[in-house]
């Protein structure tokens, strides 16, 4: 029988963006690929020093105001004051704006110092120069988005998305065959200008379903209003300033990660290249998962916030217990899939002989990593958004203080332990204060037991299956495609045999959540 769906509920717009994310994901994936190959690990090195400096500057001009037009659009959408989205959108982009002046002046006059005193590399200038542009669209462009989550309309930026991913891609890689550059730091710039082409056609497109969808079914027309204006950065001040905490721990870990290398004895190029195999190759695969998690998180949060302020904690309980389910069905058998045979799969995708390296430390991080963005986004939901940054910040100054003292000593082993152990106490921490606040009772079966039961059979599976492949003389992408496909249906089975039956489960969370 088909289910009955609903079309506003959580799961059924978290699984929308999930089929998004998902298409995105394994285009930018074969895109870091092809990246790799073009551009050299150098290259992408310098690309990962440059968008950490991207990072901070984003969070200072943006993050904040993104989830308050998301909310504010949304919570005006219930009151039925929907005529009131336009001027939102206009106070939003006006204080972007302000924001955008004072972070990006001293950051293109400051270039130099930037480039050579923060990020230690020179070869950075040219990429940071083109990150100015390229964030000024960016943040139009997410204000767009953050209306139509908030309107619950995920189409237009589903549509913008993919557009911008494909148009990503070929300008891009166009530019990187056509100039064919020598110098490292020239293939990052050319990656950046690649990104800001892009943006360009996003902005548009998002423009053009701004324009058809909202401004023109509106009574009443855009226009700047004090008390909104005031409204969206009473909300976004105090996201924004966790946020730009957040990745300026972030960004100095990135930075004194080859650093740390040379002084853990590697020469500047090779510390340079495993920096790059580890954040621009191997992450980037364990990080896969995040097509089907974070469009939960992007509309979970308003959500819960409803329920929370509508005070029927029962709601509340319910939707976040269905994502921590929803979590650990997903990540447990992407992780024993990386520890069976992640590192086959970097070395038959990258070709680099450091590519998936540190493997087993990095995916049990990224792991609990993800267990911890749902509970951010539930205490966010709840009103705790002070609490969650700190768990943010608390984790990222113990990771800083793994690459002080752990990576000159250990090396990369000793970074990915370190990083590890960090996510687990963060995931335990803002787990403990989801547990208290909004009395949930932990499931542990559901939760804990049944994936990580099932995850760990089809580990076990997959492992065997790929070395009996190797074994009777089958070619290595051979024997990670069959690998591949015992860990998906030893994992069905598994969970099949404790009572879960993956179709009847999806078609419940469609039907009622």
């Amino acid at each position: 029988m088909i289910p009955t769906i609903r079309k506003k509920s959580v799961f059924y717009n978290a699984m929308l963006l999930t089929i998004s994310a998902s298409v995105l994901q394994l285009m930018g994936f074969f895109y870091r690929i092809a990246l790799v190959r073009l551009a050299g690990a150098k290259a992408m090195g310098i690309h990962q020093l440059v968008m950490g400096a991207y990072s901070v500057l984003s969070a200072l001009a943006l993050s904040g105001i993104s989830m308050a037009v998301t909310k504010t659009v949304s919570e005006f959408s219930a009151l039925g004051r929907r005529d009131l989205t336009p001027s939102v959108v206009s106070s939003a982009q006006t204080l972007f704006f302000m924001l955008f002046c004072l972070a990006g002046v001293p950051f293109l006059f400051g270039s130099y110092a930037i480039a050579e005193g923060i990020l230690g590399d020179l070869d950075t200038r040219k990429a940071l120069l083109l990150l100015l542009p390229c964030l000024f669209l960016t943040g139009f462009e997410n204000i767009y988005k953050s209306c139509f989550h908030g309107s619950k309309n995920v189409y237009p930026p589903i549509v913008s998305e993919i557009s911008e991913q494909a148009c990503r891609i070929f300008f891009v890689l166009s530019l990187l065959l056509l100039m064919r550059p020598a110098d490292p730091a020239d293939g990052a710039a050319l990656i950046v200008l690649g990104m800001v082409f892009s943006e360009i056609v996003s902005v548009t497109l998002l423009t053009i379903f701004y324009r058809r969808l909202i401004l023109r079914r509106s009574p009443v027309p855009a226009m700047v209003q004090s008390p909104l204006l005031f409204r969206i950065a009473g909300e976004a001040l105090p996201i924004a300033v966790a946020g730009v905490a957040g990745n300026l721990i972030g960004s100095a870990t990135t930075v004194l990660i080859p650093r740390q290398l040379i002084r853990f004895g590697m020469d500047s190029t090779a510390a340079m290249e495993a920096f790059g195999a580890v954040f621009g190759m191997t992450m980037p695969l364990l990080t896969l998962p995040s097509a089907l998690l974070f469009p939960l998180t992007t509309v979970l949060v308003p959500r819960i916030s409803q329920g929370a302020a509508a005070g029927n904690q029962g709601d509340v309980r319910r939707k976040a217990g269905k994502a921590i389910q929803v979590t650990g069905l997903v990540v447990c058998p992407a992780t024993a899939l990386m520890l069976a045979v992640g590192k086959p799969i970097c070395t038959l995708l990258y070709d680099h002989p450091m590519a998936g390296d540190q493997m087993l430390f990095l995916a049990v991080s990224t792991l609990f990593a993800f267990y911890h963005s749902i509970f951010y986004c539930v205490l966010s939901g709840i009103g705790l958004q002070k609490r969650a940054a700190l768990s943010n910040v608390m984790v990222g100054v113990s990771q800083l203080g793994v690459v002080f003292w752990l990576l000159p000593r250990y090396g990369l082993a000793g970074f990915a332990f370190g990083t590890a152990v960090c996510d687990i106490v963060g995931a335990l921490l803002t787990g403990m204060w989801v547990k208290d606040r909004i009395q949930l009772s932990p499931q542990w079966k559901n939760w804990m037991a049944t994936p990580f039961l099932s995850a760990a059979l089809a580990g076990i599976l997959c492992r065997m299956g790929y070395l009996k492949a190797i074994a009777m003389g089958f070619s290595p992408a051979v024997a990670v495609l069959a690998a591949t496909a015992i860990c998906g249906v030893s994992y069905l089975l598994g969970l099949r045999f404790q009572g879960i039956r993956f179709s009847r489960y999806l078609k419940k969370l469609l039907e009622r959540a």
